[in-house]
């Protein structure tokens, strides 16, 4: 037991540990992207868009904000229907000059809403349409896109529209790993207090191996 106690305490052994935390702690923090809300569609009363049938579309003109330009990005559509037994599928384009990406949205099932999140970078702080399309095999009772009566910008454009509506759309921030580690250590003050456990480690073992030769 001595021998064990003596391990524990020593100085070789407080600081493997705390390098070995610190490194669990820097893997942790660069293994996987984050994702953090950037900004939110107005709050209003919802309402949802006519289905999305075969071939209809709904077009809207968003600006892309500047703290996304050039980088990866996730856009958030909002996919409702008053139908228990509402299924559909979408294509989701987003376009800016001859830049384009598109994504297919499969078996949306909405009660009474969904909101999915679709992945785009590469684009310009400036405007971008955005473009809904009904995929075949969609059918009266398939989801529509909510909606507000009060927006910003362009109101949304298509088929069998009666009335005024602005998409409600979120915007996300993908914080790339090695990125937030940098967010992490911002500066000096932050990476001394991070490094403060790493110093207790360090202070307990050798505090323990001065005991252990005092006894």
């Amino acid at each position: 037991m001595g021998n064990i106690r003596r391990l524990l305490f020593s100085l070789p052994f407080g600081i493997l540990v705390g390098l070995g935390t610190v490194a669990v702690l820097v893997v942790l923090i660069v293994r996987e992207d984050s994702v953090q809300p950037y900004k939110n569609h107005k709050w209003a009363e919802d309402i949802i868009s006519p289905p999305l049938l075969d071939g209809v579309e709904f077009t809207q003109v968003l600006e892309v904000p500047s703290g996304l330009a050039q980088q990866e990005f996730l856009l958030a559509v909002f996919f409702g229907s008053k139908q228990a037994n509402s299924v559909g599928s979408a294509e989701i384009t987003l376009e800016q000059g001859e830049h384009s990406q598109s994504h297919i949205a499969e078996n949306l099932a909405p009660r009474s809403t969904l909101r999915k999140r679709f992945s785009f970078s590469g684009f310009a702080a400036a405007p971008a349409v955005l473009t809904i399309r009904g995929m075949p095999g969609n059918s009266e009772i398939s989801p529509g896109v909510l909606c507000i009566a009060e927006g910003e910008g362009a109101a949304m454009e298509g088929e069998l529209l009666d009335q005024s509506l602005y998409l409600s759309v979120d915007w996300f921030k993908v914080v790339p790993g090695g990125q937030k580690l940098s967010l992490r250590f911002p500066n000096i003050t932050v990476a001394i207090f991070w490094l403060v456990p790493f110093a207790g480690l360090i202070s307990l073992a050798w505090i323990g191996s001065g005991g252990a030769k005092d006894s």
